[in-house]
């Protein structure tokens, strides 16, 4: 893999993927994102990429690039590289996507595939209030949960229903 060179304004570039992704015509959206973890010439902070990819409802996905430049590295380098790491990391989790440390192009597909077969098995849960159920002993609110659960692998695609009800 090439190594990567130059300034890079991350937080600024996902934010505008993920504002992008507002015109996507799915309602379900994911951002992959590849890096090596370093931020240095943004405008937006990381509470406000944070922020800004939680309201938008879109899965970030971090791909990030082992170190693969030969020579000395600074230790403020090092340190700034491994808080962008973890900052993908904590990125990926706060929106439900999933983060890698990528070595090697197997690696890479490796991860790849990951993130397929995750966004194609996740399933939805959806919610719908019922109507007041009330009974000699009191009221209770009735609630109709349906889960909708789907499943891919190789050429063969099969969904499950299920509807419970709570009282």
């Amino acid at each position: 893999m090439a190594a990567a060179a130059g300034d890079t304004a991350l937080h600024d570039a996902v934010a505008l993927g993920v504002e992008q992704m507002k015109n996507a015509q799915n309602s379900r959206r994911a951002l992959i994102v590849i890096s090596d973890g370093v931020d240095n010439i943004n405008r937006l902070s990381r509470g406000e990429l944070l922020r800004v990819a939680t309201e938008a409802d879109v899965e970030v996905h971090t791909l990030v690039l082992a170190e693969v430049r030969a020579g000395k590295r600074s230790p403020v380098d090092i340190a700034e590289r491994q808080d962008g790491i973890a900052f993908l990391g904590e990125l990926s989790k706060a929106t439900g996507g999933l983060s890698f440390l990528i070595r090697d192009e197997a690696g890479m597909a490796a991860a790849a595939e990951k993130i397929g077969r995750a966004l194609h098995t996740q399933y939805v849960i959806g919610y719908r209030r019922g109507g007041r159920i009330c009974r000699n002993s009191g009221c209770a609110q009735r609630y109709l949960v349906l889960i909708s659960y789907l499943f891919w692998s190789s050429n063969i695609c099969w969904a499950s229903v299920q509807n419970h009800f709570a009282v």
